[in-house]
């Protein structure tokens, strides 16, 4: 019987000792990286942002054109009522006027609209890689940092803004 407690109790051991060993290899091979990025760095060179930018500057300048056409008739339009007091320019001039007040105020709206669709389409992609990359390169957390304190510190060897903005633009290009 004596044997027998022995032998249970020396399997006990080894089975203990065999798992403490498993779990210390583990946790030293288990290495919790974080990192940071300066997310309006990465924002800023981010291939999507620059094309939609663009896209919208193209919309806006059209937009303006548009205006900058009906403020040129309300000024004609302007000059001859000066001349001409009749009711008929009056009346033009007003609804000409209204058009121009209306379209500014639709285009603005608009305008207002679209960059704020863009902006949230240029983060929702941005954090996708950002979360890929985490991913594939064993981080447990990548900070963003803002400026806006809710990072006050981090060594700049935990700085992977770079890398960071390098793959998102090779992600978004199709070359990773």
């Amino acid at each position: 019987m004596n044997k027998r407690i022995v032998v249970l109790f020396s399997i006990q051991a080894a089975l203990f000792i065999v798992l403490t060993c498993i779990v210390l290899f583990n946790n030293q091979n288990v290495e919790e990286r974080t990192a940071y990025i300066e997310v309006a760095k990465v924002y800023d060179a981010f291939k999507m942002k620059k094309e939609l930018e663009n896209k919208f500057t193209n919309v806006e300048q059209f937009r303006k054109t548009i205006l900058d056409s009906l403020e040129l008739e309300l000024q004609l339009m302007a000059t001859s009522y000066e001349q001409d007091h009749s009711e008929e320019i009056r009346s033009s001039y007003l609804m000409k006027k209204q058009e121009y007040l209306g379209k500014k105020k639709q285009f603005d709206e608009d305008n207002a609209a679209v960059s704020q669709q863009y902006t949230t389409q240029i983060l929702q992609q941005m954090n996708e890689y950002v979360t890929e990359y985490g991913k594939e390169h064993g981080y447990k957390y990548i900070f963003g940092a803002e400026g806006s304190g809710s990072l006050m510190y981090a060594s700049d060897s935990e700085n992977i803004t770079d890398e960071i903005t390098i793959y998102v633009n090779e992600k978004y290009s199709g070359v990773n």
